[in-house]
């Protein structure tokens, strides 16, 4: 995808504003432009400038596309989560400080493997944005509960027809119910006539 292009596509999440810096709040990105912070479960020692040592967590830095595959995602930028000092304290030197925080993906919108934004996905992206930015926290609970719920009726649905296949009704064989992909047990169980003498 050409520069221009993406800054077209982008230019639709416009009205959700941008942060102090000039920059979209929302944006398409490649998940090999953004980065995370991996903890690798070693510890490293420590010496402040007035002598105390201290243990500090060793970090690695990936790429979203290490998690995702070389894939298209909405991001949203994020303030930095803790001031330089801190961020030196926890981190050290060996990565920079974000000053100007960093985009982070949104995972409910990581498009498929070689599938690249373009007008019909940026508008309804936007669409379900503002949706989604729109709904307070009840109309999330709702949405939840409601979503559960579709579920549940789906696996009850499922359940039922199993059962209804494998105790079948008078007259019918076991395994022919047309919507469950169990494998067919009247066949094994053919019924044939005693022969007449």
């Amino acid at each position: 995808m050409t520069e221009r292009a993406l800054r077209r596509l982008n230019h639709q999440f416009e009205h959700f504003g941008r942060n102090p810096h000039g920059q979209l709040n929302f944006r398409w990105c490649n998940a090999k432009e953004l980065y995370y912070l991996y903890e690798t479960g070693q510890m490293e020692e420590v010496q402040t400038q007035g002598g105390i040592y201290y243990a500090r967590a060793v970090y690695e830095r990936h790429l979203f596309a290490d998690r995702y595959g070389p894939v298209w995602l909405l991001a949203k930028w994020e303030p930095p989560a803790c001031d330089a000092e801190e961020w030196s304290r926890r981190f050290g030197t060996a990565f920079p400080w974000p000053r100007q925080g960093q985009y982070l993906p949104i995972e409910s919108a990581v498009l498929p493997e070689g599938v690249e934004p373009n007008e019909q996905l940026t508008e309804y992206t936007a669409w379900k944005l503002t949706r989604h930015l729109g709904m307070k926290y009840d109309d999330h609970l709702e949405d939840i509960h409601r979503q559960r719920r579709m579920q549940e009726r789906g696996e009850k649905s499922q359940w039922s027809d199993q059962v209804d296949d494998a105790l079948p009704t008078f007259g019918q064989l076991p395994g022919q119910k047309m919507n469950v992909s169990f494998p067919t047990v009247g066949a094994r169980a053919s019924v044939t006539a005693p022969a007449s003498a």
